[in-house]
């Protein structure tokens, strides 16, 4: 049965190790417009929010809030939720706003609903 066992981890190892081809890079993370903007007016990181503009020369865009999922475990993925989803919104023309929520271990549910809940954020871009 270990034997059984150490060769199919070995193999799946194997097939990890040669899934991307050789020299494969992870793209540049681009930096957003306006980091760390504070959407609940304390000093949580869980409530930070960045927002990307499209790079098109364009005064308004209509804009996504991309909430990454994390099953309400974790409070900062926001650059990954970014590199996922908002990339590919901010090349379609759209502005991108991904948050922070806190994380169930710092506060008890429903708290990460109403993080996550829109509210109006008094921030001047400028």
């Amino acid at each position: 049965m270990k034997k059984t066992f150490f060769s199919i981890s070995a193999i799946m190892l194997s097939i990890m190790a040669l899934a991307q081809p050789p020299g494969f890079q992870m793209p540049p993370m681009p930096q957003p417009d306006f980091a760390n903007i504070n959407y609940a007016g304390d000093d949580l990181e869980g409530h930070l929010l960045d927002i990307y503009l499209p790079q098109d020369g364009k005064e308004k865009h209509p804009l996504i809030v991309v909430i990454y999922g994390s099953a309400w475990f974790s409070n900062n993925f926001k650059n990954a939720a970014y590199m996922s989803l908002g990339k590919p919104l901010t090349d379609a023309g759209y502005a991108v706003a991904t948050i922070n929520h806190r994380s169930s271990t710092e506060a008890k549910y429903p708290s990460q609903i109403n993080d996550v809940k829109f509210r109006k954020i008094r921030y001047q871009c400028s």
